[in-house]
């Protein structure tokens, strides 16, 4: 359970700040690790095919555009 809410927050503050897990190679090294698995995997999937979802803070459009390009 803690390795999802883990994921979770460090996937969001990598959106935030692209360069946060380059400073720590341990939490960037079990982020790709738990990643990896395939239960991870189709969860981002799924995700994915949701375009209007994800975190409450995405109904900003300036957090969007840093986090994801101007394709938004």
């Amino acid at each position: 359970m803690a390795d999802g809410y883990a994921f979770y927050t460090l996937r969001n503050l990598r959106r935030l700040d692209e360069q946060a897990l380059d400073r720590s190679p341990a939490l960037k090294a079990y982020f790709e690790r738990v990643g990896a698995r395939p239960a991870v995997k189709a969860a981002l999937a799924a995700e994915a095919r949701s375009p209007n979802r994800g975190p409450p803070y995405w109904k900003s459009t300036v957090v969007r555009r840093k986090a994801l390009g101007d394709a938004v």
